[in-house]
């Protein structure tokens, strides 16, 4: 009888020990809106590691978050937006799981996610919208997946979206609109969009190299891209319910195999304003039927070295080339058309540039590290 007492008493005690030092709290969840509300959590909430419902972080004078320290999981959505003071998330370092969504949006004083590195599991969306000195999501590197969808818009300093590199699936669509990436390098794991594709407004993006894995794919939209000039980088998708490509006035080249495929069979398309060559459907028919873009093995383009001193060496062309240099902003710095297969950058800063590789028939980006 002493035995069953002793270990009845033992489990009663671990327990009570867990609950005391392991607890949820707030199923209604929360509104903070003041720095002091933040500062104060733990006091109020003492040994509380996972709140059950919504957190909102919204007020003029938040400057940190460091009184969220202790919380791993939130069970509803993270909304953090037009905290006009705050100057980093550092304070949600031990934050593991979102049940909901992840909304982030007109922070213009944070340039980094850093604080959300622990991060590997959010159950709806995810949304970077309007924070204008965002050029920093790689805290986001353990994520995989995304239930629903998507949404980079107005970040207006995110030149890449390295640190999205290990998600392979997203439930709904992708919308990269207003940012200012020159092609989708970061986005090389991704091979499902349950929906749609959306490619709107982005000024400086040259081509959709950084999808090559992406083999499904419902719709596809690319409209309003002052820059973009090929669709290389999609020519993987297996196939497409719907299709438009509109005012991109640079858009060259779009006749890859699974857009051929896709207009030969009668398959929804909308195509107007574009560059010569994809301004209609007819003239991308005209392409198709005499040479599409993957029959130049895009990939094959190689580039040695890819961190270089003064000269770099590129193969897999064989005729006249138009080559342009960008800087990490986006700039041209040089551009000049070649027979040979040697660009000298020992005149440039050290820095990541682009080099751009156009021929009369492909069109393909390659990145440089300047020593």
């Amino acid at each position: 009888m002493k035995i069953n007492f002793y270990l009845i008493l033992f489990v009663t005690l671990f327990f009570s020990h867990g609950l005391i030092f392991s607890q949820t709290c707030l199923s209604g969840g929360v509104d903070f809106s003041n720095q002091l509300q933040i500062d104060e959590f733990q006091l109020n909430y003492p040994n509380c590691i996972e709140i059950l419902g919504n957190v909102e972080i919204n007020g003029n004078d938040i400057v940190n978050l460091d009184g969220l320290s202790t919380i791993n999981v939130i069970n509803g959505n993270l909304n953090i937006f037009n905290n006009n003071n705050l100057n980093n998330i550092t304070g949600l370092a031990s934050l593991t799981t979102i049940g909901g969504n992840l909304f982030f949006r007109g922070n213009n004083l944070i340039s980094s996610l850093a604080g959300l590195n622990s991060l590997n599991s959010i159950g709806g969306f995810l949304e970077l919208f309007e924070n204008s000195s965002l050029n920093d999501i790689s805290a986001l590197s353990q994520i995989t997946s995304i239930n629903k969808h998507i949404f980079i818009s107005f970040n207006q300093s995110l030149q890449n979206f390295n640190g999205l590199h290990n998600i392979v699936s997203i439930g709904h669509r992708l919308e990269i609109s207003r940012n200012s990436v020159l092609n989708l390098e970061g986005l090389e794991s991704l091979t499902t969009i349950g929906g749609t594709l959306y490619i709107i407004d982005n000024d400086e993006l040259i081509s959709l190299e950084g999808l090559e894995n992406l083999n499904s794919l419902n719709n596809l939209e690319v409209n309003f891209n002052d820059n973009i000039q090929s669709l290389n980088g999609i020519q993987n998708v297996g196939s497409f319910n719907i299709i438009e490509m509109q005012y991109n006035p640079n858009l060259t080249f779009c006749s890859t195999d699974n857009i051929c495929s896709h207009l030969e069979s009668g398959g929804s398309a909308t195509v107007t304003n574009n560059s010569s060559g994809c301004s209609s459907i007819t003239q991308i028919n005209t392409n198709c039927d005499t040479l599409s873009i993957n029959t130049f093995k895009i990939n094959e383009i190689t580039i040695y070295p890819t961190i270089v001193n003064d000269k770099l060496t590129f193969s897999g062309i064989d005729a006249l080339t138009e080559i342009r240099i960008f800087d990490v902003s986006g700039k041209v710095t040089k551009a000049f058309k070649t027979l040979e297969n040697k660009i000298d950058l020992s005149s440039y800063k050290s820095g990541i540039y682009f080099i751009q590789f156009k021929t009369q028939n492909l069109i393909s980006i390659k990145k440089v590290i300047k020593l």
